[in-house]
């Protein structure tokens, strides 16, 4: 194979996760006493519920649990494998944290205001009139399980090895450039016929008004090609790095990018594959491009509240992009912390206070939706809903079922979503599954980190995939089916020794 001789060199000598520095490691150590593990004694468990065997308990596990998430920055090796910022038990982990600072910035001050922070606050929508007590009881639940859920990760990676690969595109090098830009301008322009027919941009971006969950229902198949659009791009940087310099790939790249939150509305979709770009430069270039990454962030904070306004002005059928124009960045602060305040109380601790007692578990009912998202609803019209719906039709309108459900959705996170389902058990089970998985992506990019598929797969697990959630899994799901199928098609194993895959070790 070609280039095998240089890749197994380089692994030898160096680590292909990127090796994480000991002085990094101690920022590291310091970032999650001061910031993780501190201020929430302070303001998640300092309340007037004169119960303090819930306190005990809720504190105790809060500890383990961000013990258990530093664990893998810290050491060395892990389940056999070397650690480093794209080993897949950090990598994802970092992306949770730095999306989290970005929606938030007021966090980086918290080891210097949380000791003047209010209690916490045990007021949810949905569990109106009751006590104290019982709701941080449900909060002590919740992070039960989310500490459950890193055991079982941990578990999965540990025990759990695939070995089985993807057939021949375990060693996709060659790649027809012809083939592949002739596939995706087909693709490209089946996202511009869908904004035609729908009236164009404005009009697109105003049917948000009706709710996302609705426009997805209706418009899946579209939104899954716009989906993986940057992430084909990515891949054939991967291939050949040399293309980041030319302009036409880098403004092809930015449409793609900016059809993201035109399309599905969502801002994450706009900002995720610019950190995914970052993320295969540091794999071809083998560093950290820390001020790539601050820029990143920075932009992110100013323009997600904006972009947040330009959305929700689709209410009134018309899209306000002057708000592009007359920018200000203390207002889009304003406007972003306002959202995540809005979002502050979701299903999740619905879920751990209703679930068994007052709401019966799914039994793997979002999972079904999930595994059989392919099949269309006219074909089975009972075909249960996506957690999303599900939890809306259960728990915020009370409905005994989500049969007949139309309206917005309020997916719950994959901890809750699995013990909804499956109680304790399915949390542990999940996540599980879910740490093979992983532990599948790490041995594959470890064995062929000059492979830009091995390289594009762990990718897309960390920013479509952080977690086991089904609708991660409906999109990660569609969007690897693409994917694949794209590389089968434009797979040339005659250009084998082509520039690409020697382009990426050289680079190294």
């Amino acid at each position: 194979m070609i280039g095998d001789a240089v890749m197994k060199e380089g692994v030898a000598h160096q680590n292909p996760f990127i090796e994480i520095s000991r002085t990094a490691r101690v920022f590291i150590i310091i970032y999650f006493i001061l910031w993780r593990i501190m201020p929430p004694l302070f303001t998640k468990y300092s309340t007037d519920v004169q119960d303090v065997k819930i306190l005990v308990i809720g504190l105790v596990t809060h500890v383990v649990y961000e013990s258990m998430l530093l664990f893998p920055f810290v050491v060395k090796k892990f389940g056999g494998t070397k650690i480093g910022w794209l080993h897949p038990l950090v990598f994802i982990t970092s992306v949770v944290i730095l999306l989290d600072l970005i929606r938030s910035p007021a966090n980086l001050f918290l080891p210097f205001t949380f000791y003047a922070a209010p209690p916490n606050d045990l007021y949810h929508q949905l569990l109106a009139g009751w006590s104290g007590k019982a709701i941080i009881w449900a909060q002590t639940k919740l992070k039960l399980m989310e500490a459950l859920s890193v055991v079982g990760l941990f578990l999965g990676f540990s025990i759990i090895k695939i070995h089985k690969r993807l057939g021949g595109l375990s060693d996709v090098h060659g790649v027809d450039g012809v083939r592949f830009f002739g596939l995706f301008a087909i693709l490209l322009a089946a996202v511009i016929f869908f904004l035609e027919q729908q009236g164009g941009i404005v009009a697109h971006m105003a049917s948000f008004a009706g709710g996302r969950f609705r426009m997805r229902e209706f418009h899946g198949p579209f939104l899954v090609v716009n989906g993986v659009l940057p992430f084909l791009l990515i891949f054939w940087y991967l291939h050949k790095p040399s293309t980041l310099r030319n302009p036409v790939f880098l403004i092809i790249f930015v449409v793609a990018c900016v059809l993201q939150f035109i399309v599905s509305g969502s801002r994450s979709d706009l900002f995720a594959p610019v950190a995914g770009l970052l993320a295969a430069w540091m794999m071809v270039h083998h560093r950290i491009p820390a001020f790539k990454i601050v820029l990143l962030g920075v932009s992110v904070i100013l323009l997600l509240g904006v972009l947040g306004e330009v959305r929700r002005s689709g209410s009134e059928g018309v899209i306000d992009f002057s708000l592009l124009l007359d920018y200000n960045a203390q207002d889009a602060y304003a406007l972003t912390q306002q959202e995540l305040d809005d979002r502050a109380h979701g299903s999740n601790v619905a879920i751990s206070a209703m679930v068994p007692n007052y709401r019966d578990h799914a039994l793997g009912s979002t999972y079904v939706g999930a595994i059989l998202f392919w099949v269309p609803r006219f074909i089975w019209e009972s075909k249960p809903r996506g957690a999303g719906a599900q939890a809306a039709a259960i728990f915020y309108r009370g409905n005994e079922s989500a049969v007949g459900y139309q309206g917005g959705g309020y997916p719950p996170g994959a901890v809750a979503e699995a013990y909804w389902n499956f109680s304790w058990v399915g949390v542990l089970f999940i996540y599980l599954l879910f740490g093979a998985f992983l532990r599948y992506c790490s041995d594959w990019f470890y064995s062929k980190p000059s492979n830009p598929l091995s390289a594009t797969l762990l990718i897309m697990v960390a920013f479509v995939l952080p977690s086991p959630s089904t609708i991660a899994l409906v999109s990660f799901f569609q969007s690897i089916v693409i994917v694949y199928a794209v590389m089968l098609f434009c797979k040339n194993n005659k250009n084998a020794s082509g520039s690409g895959h020697r382009d990426m070790v050289v680079s190294r």
